[in-house]
């Protein structure tokens, strides 16, 4: 069993470290295209990056999670398994084939999935289409 662990470990750094894709930053989108939505005290914003095609959103929230708060404004849509929601669509648009919504906390890939990290007022998160 740990030999197993180790190699899925060793596979999934190999495929991440081989990724070069990041995140768009915030400050690159001007205010008036930035969609308000949601209602709470935190407020974070949200940028999807579908192969070039941005979107963003001023997320306010009550919820304790980032993931909680996308489900609730059907922003992102996915599976649950044994390591958490794995996110399939975010804004209507479902990866196919070998692409897959990576998701970043600020420029970084996060560590943790989307329904694990803490919403935490004025931090920036995205995802983004990886091939």
């Amino acid at each position: 069993m740990r030999t197993i662990f180790l190699i899925l470990a060793v596979a999934t750094i190999a495929t991440f470290a081989g990724c070069t894709t990041q995140a768009p930053d915030i400050a690159d989108f001007p205010a008036e295209s930035i969609i308000e939505i949601g209602e709470g005290e935190t407020v974070f914003q949200l940028i999807a990056d579908n192969r070039g095609e941005i979107s963003v959103w001023s997320v306010a929230t009550n919820e304790e999670t980032v993931g909680a708060a996308l489900l609730t404004l059907d922003l992102i849509a996915g599976e649950v398994g044994a390591f958490g929601l794995f996110v399939t669509t975010v804004n209507g648009i479902t990866a196919t084939g070998n692409a897959w919504w990576g998701f970043y906390i600020g420029d970084e890939m996060s560590m943790t999935g989307v329904d694990q990290t803490p919403a935490i007022h004025s931090e920036t998160y995205a995802f983004v289409l990886t091939e």
